[in-house]
């Protein structure tokens, strides 16, 4: 239960920190990414909390999927993220656009995170990326990309403060069964 919550409270801690590596220089990647991850946090949360044996479930499908019925399937982010809405903040737009910006994803990867590299010296053929972390040569810093970036970023924080609030109203334990309880 403890690392389900902890899990939850560093993944919101690695998203903040993400947003303040992204903004000095603009990195788009690291950027759209943090601010997608927290909606899909949020939205998770939100599960959670509507079912709160949600996770025992999830967990059992991810262990073997050959023996789950067929109709018991992970729910899609997509679909947890349109549960969220709009009522509170533009969720589902937000997720969306900003999708729109990272995919297709394999193919993007390259261009956007200006990853270079060469084989390994062992001759295993994995490749070694040597990845630019500021991007100046994706985002130049202009005054439109200021407003842009601004704008995201207010949403975020909202986001943040939505996930404080969701965090709060979990009244689940995380336990995954009576046994695990009474460890």
């Amino acid at each position: 239960a403890r690392l389900t919550l902890n899990f939850l409270f560093s993944r919101a801690n690695e998203n903040l920190r993400a947003i303040l590596l992204s903004l000095k220089p603009y990195n788009l990647t690291t950027f759209v990414h943090a601010i997608r991850s927290q909606v899909e946090l949020n939205a998770l949360i939100q599960k959670f909390i509507q079912d709160e044996d949600y996770h025992k479930k999830n967990l059992n499908l991810n262990e073997d999927r050959a023996k789950q019925k067929e109709l018991d399937t992970v729910i899609n982010i997509n679909t947890l993220v349109h549960k969220l809405g709009e009522s509170l903040l533009p969720y589902t737009k937000t997720y969306n656009d900003l999708s729109l910006l990272l995919h297709p994803n394999p193919t993007a990867i390259r261009f956007y995170a200006q990853a270079d590299g060469e084989p390994t010296n062992d001759k295993s053929g994995i490749f070694r990326p040597q990845i630019k972390y500021y991007f100046n040569e994706t985002i130049a810093p202009t005054e439109q990309h200021k407003s842009w970036f601004d704008g995201y970023l207010w949403f975020f924080l909202s986001s943040i403060e939505h996930f404080i609030i969701l965090t709060d109203s979990l009244k689940n334990d995380f336990f995954l069964d009576e046994q695990e309880e009474k460890m």
